[in-house]
């Protein structure tokens, strides 16, 4: 037994268990050696029901190829587990594992492995990710490892049960007819119902689904279908929780049984029934809060608090370790919302000086990771304005209307706690506020002329999206600027060869490449060695195929969809990418809580061993990236 305490001792996050923890469950596990060669699972096979620890040995990860043939894309090592997803959701193998070299595996069965994650739901949470099958919502809520408190408002994942459960529980009786049981759903707008024993206590629960499979879809016809009991398709054994289990653990509870309901149970009666709707939403009460406050306010200095109250829920949520698409989608959401308000402000400020209204439609654009919709930190303002042409006698006086307003609004946002451009990529700079036909002509001199200042340029502007006013006009500009890369392709060959002369930062055997000296030595930049590959390659290709989405995630999803990349190879990159953005985002707030001036450079021995390896699978996944963007665009 002691060997098997050694492995998990080693083992991330089984050595945070406590030592009695660790004894009891060194005696579950079972040995199993694999000779060199042999395969410990083949894609596409079912769950062997077992989690995999590695005790000694290297294990190779390989996926099937179109031909039939396999590709090695990474390795498991001593210390580390596999098999984690398939076993709890149940799933086939998405890839195959072989002994690279003779392998000494522990084995331990799904049975302990989920009581485990029952009785210690931190260690629960940090297998979050991987807890998969009943909906992306569960998916995106059960992303959290431990909570830390951050602030004075108490977190969502601290939420008990009664806060969040809907009351009272809409019910009826075992004989009560299916018919009448979805009556009761259509009249009372519930996706289920509880079915009760005569003296109150739960007895099951019948969901839209139960009706669906049970009735609808065995052929019933609607009377004789109808009139069944409810305890004929009713759940006998829901998924039930008290009125004091936390947020974490009503998920836990959810994921575990594959459902969407949980009916809070008190001394065997249903007091209430929290949904995976209930819990998505519970998140989300303070940032209505927030919106609202943002409204409301009639001077750029009543949004500068709303504004710090943001930064708040940014700490929140990545104190939680919330998934990278909920921030992005969150934080777009505040920060456009500010940004509207803040022109709107202006807007008025501008009437009240004597200015007037706007001289012809407008429309305020964000570039860069605003444009992308992935601007979680306040970073530095990118943004244009475009507005409609004017009759030429006219042109002047608009030229300095809409250079005022911007002028106003770059202020308003500095003050909200968006720094200005340091290279001045801002509405207020002549240069990004144009007409239409100004835009489209500069444009035109970028596309047909890449010197490498137009270059550096277009790499900024062409992730541009409205924020303000009358969209169409940002519309018309982004048809026009596509029709013009497919008229003159050359320039995204040299973007691409813009970006191949700086490749990603991984050396042999997977090491990743630090500064050797100067004041970052020993760090990387994560946003200029790693994520502008990402995010510039998959604009590429997005460009090429004319697909007008400007986030990095959007662009991949419909690069997949045409076929550009396979399921296997896109979830690694969309995994590779979150990963580093959360990385990034984590080390910002750290070096601000400590006083310091947030950087880019993260040490990768600050990581821990499993986020280290994360690190590297993100480094190999966007070299992978690279090279088949320099293959599409470059000629060797």
């Amino acid at each position: 037994m002691q060997a098997e305490l050694t492995a998990l001792k080693r083992t991330e996050p089984f050595s945070f268990l406590g030592e009695s923890d660790l004894e009891r469950l060194a005696r579950l596990l079972q040995p199993r050696r694999y000779l060199q060669g042999e395969y410990v699972v083949r894609q596409g096979e079912p769950a062997q029901g077992v989690l995999f620890l590695i005790r000694a040995g290297l294990a190779e990860v390989a996926v099937q190829s179109a031909d039939g043939g396999e590709t090695v894309v990474g390795y498991c090592y001593p210390g580390q587990f596999f098999g984690e997803a398939v076993l709890l959701t149940g799933k086939v193998y998405p890839a195959s594992i072989r002994a690279a070299v003779d392998l000494d595996c522990l084995l331990l069965a799904k049975e302990h492995f989920v009581e485990l994650l029952a009785s210690h739901p931190s260690f629960a949470r940090c297998f979050a990710p991987d807890l998969g099958g009943i909906s992306p919502e569960v998916h995106r809520q059960a992303a959290q490892r431990e909570v830390r408190p951050v602030g004075d408002e108490e977190q969502p994942t601290q939420k008990r049960a009664r806060e969040l459960m809907t009351a009272p529980v809409v019910s009826c009786a075992r004989s009560a007819p299916v018919r009448e049981v979805a009556a009761l759903m259509a009249d009372r707008g519930v996706s289920s119902v509880a079915v009760l024993e005569a003296d109150g206590r739960v007895a099951g629960l019948v969901t839209e689904r139960d009706l669906v499979e049970k009735v609808l879809a065995q052929g019933s016809t609607p009377g004789l279908g109808g009139e069944q009991p409810a305890e004929s398709v009713m759940n006998a054994e829901p998924a039930c929780v008290s009125p004091e289990d936390y947020f974490y653990q009503i998920l836990l509870t959810m994921v575990r049984r594959r459902v969407k309901h949980a009916l809070v149970v008190e001394d065997g009666r249903a007091v209430g029934i929290v949904t995976v709707r209930d819990l998505v939403r519970s998140r989300n009460m303070g940032v209505l809060s927030i919106v609202g406050e943002i409204e409301n306010q009639e001077t750029v200095a009543g949004l500068v608090p709303a504004s710090l109250e943001v930064d708040q829920v940014l700490k929140a949520m990545v104190a939680e370790e919330a998934p990278i698409p909920e921030l992005f989608s969150l934080m777009t959401e505040f920060y456009d919302r500010l940004t509207r308000k803040v022109l709107e402000l202006c807007e008025g400020e501008m009437a009240a000086e004597g200015h007037g209204p706007p001289p012809s439609p407008y429309c305020w654009i964000v570039m860069g990771s605003g444009g992308r919709k992935e601007q979680i930190l306040r970073t530095d303002q990118d943004s244009a304005l475009i507005y409609q042409e004017v009759a030429p006698d006219q042109a002047e006086s608009a030229r300095q209307y809409f250079l005022r307003l911007a002028d106003k609004v770059v202020g308003g946002l500095a003050a909200c706690g968006f720094a200005r451009c340091k290279g001045n990529v801002m509405a207020s700079n002549p240069t990004w506020c144009r007409s239409l036909p100004e835009w489209r002509a500069l444009l035109s001199e970028w596309i047909k002329h890449p010197e490498p200042e137009h270059v550096r340029l277009l790499s900024i502007f062409l992730d541009f999206r409205p924020v303000h006013g009358e969209h169409h006009l940002a519309q018309a500009l982004r048809a026009y600027v596509l029709e013009l890369i497919s008229s003159f392709p050359v320039i995204l060959r040299m973007l691409a060869e813009d970006d191949a002369s700086s490749p990603v930062p991984l050396g042999p055997w997977g090491l990743v490449m630090t500064a050797r000296r100067g004041p970052h030595r020993g760090r990387i930049n994560l946003k200029t060695a790693v994520c502008v590959h990402l995010v510039d390659c998959l604009r590429l290709l997005a460009l090429k195929h004319r697909l007008e989405d400007t986030s990095t995630l959007g662009r991949l999803k419909e690069l997949t969809g045409l076929g550009i990349f396979g399921v296997e190879e896109s979830a690694a990159l969309a995994t590779a990418y979150q990963s580093l953005v959360f990385f990034r985002v984590r080390h910002h707030l750290r070096l601000s809580a400590a006083g310091e001036e947030p950087d880019e450079w993260l040490d990768p021995k600050s990581l821990t061993k499993r986020e280290r390896g994360q690190l590297v699978s993100a480094l190999k996944a966007a070299a992978r990236l690279q090279t088949l963007t320099a293959h599409s665009f470059l000629v060797y």
